[in-house]
């Protein structure tokens, strides 16, 4: 019997494609794990259909399971993305519980969710299932995004003082000094999507373990100094590249930002 992996990428091609890349890594090194994703979609969002379609003839990921999940309607909004993953908690409880019903050739042994889902922590928990999260960026931007939720909940900073500050910071997964000046904005000003962002952020420590596209000779400090015990485990896995399916970017990154407002454009980026 097979070992199941449920993948959850955030909606949008971005991170799917790269999810899609990690996945076929995974599978290369262990010809057991059988991968189904639950794929949700930004409405009107053609581009993803496509791409999954065009996966079924790849080779590398034709023996992987897509299951496109309801579409709901959400209102655009400045927390556009996070309000589709709430709309989909339900379905991604009872699409589980069904692929715990049927376990006849393969053991559903987990999930791994994008680093923008990590809401799907608390229905995993539900099932008894170890979650991980796939982390689209590099261990560095790890290390601060965790270190920058640490400030501002453990600490009780607040991290507007930081908008326009020439301060320096000390980041332990860094070995040089940060300047404020080039944290990212979302993350040092007030409103709702930088509330959604932290609160999506703040979950990394419920997490068994963190794939990260990255590998040890590019980022050696950044690795060692998340092998700390205070992070999940670290798990770098690239690099992932996409090098073959670059048509229609232009209209990729369009698309996402028309569906997605501002916050579709600021979650491609990252």
């Amino acid at each position: 019997m097979k070992t199941e992996l449920v993948i959850i990428p955030a909606p949008g091609l971005s991170h799917l494609a790269s999810t899609v890349e990690a996945a076929k890594l995974l599978l290369q090194r262990d010809c057991r794990l059988a991968i189904t994703f639950l794929i949700m979609k930004f409405p009107n969002d053609n581009i993803v259909d496509s791409y999954t379609q065009k996966l079924a003839s790849d080779p590398d990921s034709a023996s992987f399971r897509m299951i496109n999940l309801p579409n709901q309607e959400v209102a655009p909004s400045e927390t556009f993305l996070s309000d589709i993953i709430d709309t989909q908690i339900s379905n991604v409880r009872n699409t589980l519980s069904e692929l715990l019903r049927q376990q006849s050739s393969a053991r559903l042994a987990g999930i791994m969710v994008d680093m923008f889902c990590t809401r799907f922590v608390d229905v995993a928990d539900e099932f008894g299932l170890p979650s991980y999260i796939f982390f689209t960026s590099s261990a560095s931007a790890f290390g601060l995004f965790s270190h920058l939720t640490s400030l501002r909940f453990e600490h009780n900073q607040d991290l507007t003082q930081y908008e326009k500050s020439d301060v320096e910071l000390s980041v332990p997964c860094i070995s040089v000094k940060v300047p404020a000046k080039v944290l990212p904005l979302v993350m040092v000003v007030e409103g709702p999507l930088t509330e959604g962002i932290f609160d999506c952020f703040r979950r990394f420590g419920r997490f068994k373990g963190v794939l990260i596209n990255t590998f040890y000779e590019l980022e050696p400090y950044a690795i060692q100094s998340l092998s700390n015990g205070k992070s999940p485990k670290v798990y770098p896995i690239g690099p992932v590249l996409n090098l073959t399916h670059q048509v229609g970017s232009s209209k990729i990154q369009s698309g996402i930002r028309d569906g997605g407002g501002d916050q579709g454009g600021l979650y491609e980026g990252l």
